[in-house]
């Protein structure tokens, strides 16, 4: 039981990590554009 806990956490992380990359991304875009657009 207690190994499957462990499993399923390390699931969580896999799809929780990826989701917060795409967010700082996201974020960062606009503020890319900005910076480079007037270049």
């Amino acid at each position: 039981m207690e190994r499957s806990e462990t499993s399923k956490k390390k699931n969580d992380w896999l799809f929780i990590l990826p989701a917060i990359f795409v967010v700082a991304v996201m974020t960062q875009i606009p503020f890319l554009l900005t910076v480079l657009y007037p270049l």
